[in-house]
Parts: C-alpha cells; structure tokens; sequence
C-alpha cells in the first residue's frame, strides 16, 4: 500500500525540462551594464525560434538567431536591425536561467570577452522601476565590470 500512495505523489512532481525559449517565453525587461560604466534599458521578447530584443535609451533593437538553447541557457547571436549606428551588430548572447523568476544576460565581443550584463524579469518594460532594476543587475554582477572582464566565451563552441 506505501507504493501506491508514492506513485501519485511522485507524477504530480513538476519537471521542467522544456527548453529555455518555450518555457520562458514572454515579455522579459532589465537594466544592463556594460564594462565602461553605461546602463541602460532593455526589453526581451523571447519566442521559441527566436527573441526580438530593444535598447530603448539607444535607439536600437533587432533579435536573436539561436545557435543552440537548453532547459537552461540560449546562446544566440544578436542581430540589430534598426539603430545599426546606435548598437553594435552580431554580438554574441548567452542568456540562463538565474532563478526561478529572472534569467541573466551576457553580451560577448566578437573576441569573446564579456562587455554587458543583465538581470531580466519577466513584464513590459516601466522606467518607474528602472532604479530598482539596475541595482538588480549590480547585485548580480557585483564588482564585475568595475574590475573588468574575467570571463571569456569560446567562440567555436559557445561555452565560457
């Protein structure tokens, strides 16, 4: 009898192992730092096959072209569309689960070196909260970008 009073508790137990994009998916907002000292807003809508992306105090935006994605992580190239004298183009991205609530965003130069960060939360961007979200950020990424990049991605694989 101990069995079968398992069993159902057992089937009731979440697993998420959809990936990253479909379990995600939605209107994601932030305030990114990058390594000179500039912040600024962004908003993130991520889809299955791909997430549009928007700098707002930049005057720039475009999407992401996956290049492989998990239960935990994208990594994608970013692709700017529009303001493409505004924002550099074909940066690449890796954006991973942080906690159950927001995902953690990087930004690689094309050395793969780390340049910008981002706490994502999920919800329509309101510069009301932008404070709030950048000292979500710079709890996140602590002394990060004020002692500079540590962190380096291999560019043929995707993996840091």
């Amino acid at each position: 009898m101990f069995r079968f009073l398992l069993l159902p508790l057992i089937i009731a137990l979440p697993v998420d192992d959809e990936p990253l994009p479909q379990s995600r998916e939605g209107v994601w907002q932030g305030a990114g730092v990058q390594i000179d000292g500039q912040d600024w807003p962004m908003t993130v809508t991520i889809m299955p096959d791909r997430s549009l992306v928007d700098y707002p105090s930049l005057g720039c935006g475009g999407h992401w072209d996956y290049l492989n994605f998990d239960a935990f992580q994208i990594t994608a190239v970013e692709r700017i569309t529009y303001g493409v004298d505004q924002c550099l183009d074909g940066g690449l991205i890796q954006v991973s689960v942080y906690d159950e609530h927001s995902l953690y965003y990087q930004w690689f130069d094309k050395s793969g070196k780390v340049v910008a960060g981002v706490i994502l939360i999920e919800g329509e961007l309101r510069m009301d909260n932008y404070d709030a979200l950048l000292a979500l950020t710079m709890q996140a990424v602590g002394n990060y970008f004020v002692e500079g990049p540590t962190a380096q991605i291999d560019m043929d694989n995707g993996e840091l």
